[in-house]
């Protein structure tokens, strides 16, 4: 059986290249607005309740009524969800008369994911192989 080798973590001129690797990989890492607005919308997606909205809305547009009585939530609990889904960029909300009908923002997440490939491009990270699981 194979000892594995001890941790050795790196300092000075490695943790640099480490740092323009991963700049040159995720470009969005160098502009302080760009990567303000991709972690409110990793923060948007951070919670259950969160994501259950984002599934109904993955099926149709939903107003806050509808959410509530779907999700057994109380109305102030997902009002705050909501306006969290609104900043991180992930759903929209339209007037219809006297309800707020609340959609996914497609667009918008479609371009946001597209910035974060993480499943692309470890294989070819320093430190990583392909086929490397991370545990």
């Amino acid at each position: 059986m194979d000892k594995e080798r001890a941790w050795e973590p790196s300092s000075g001129d490695d943790l640099r290249k480490l740092v323009e690797a991963a700049e040159r990989g995720f470009p969005i890492l160098t502009d302080s607005a760009d990567i303000g607005q991709l972690a409110q919308f990793h923060k948007a997606l951070g919670d259950e309740t969160r994501l259950r909205v984002v599934g109904l809305l993955q099926l149709r547009d939903t107003c806050l009524c509808e959410m509530v009585d779907a999700l057994k939530v109380p109305a102030s609990t997902m009002n705050h969800h909501l306006r969290i889904l609104e900043r991180g960029g992930v759903i929209m909300a339209r007037r219809e008369g006297k309800f707020t009908i609340y959609s996914l923002h497609k667009g918008n997440l479609m371009t946001t994911l597209s910035q974060w490939p993480l499943a692309n491009t470890l294989g070819s990270l320093p430190g990583h192989h392909s086929g490397d699981v991370p545990e």
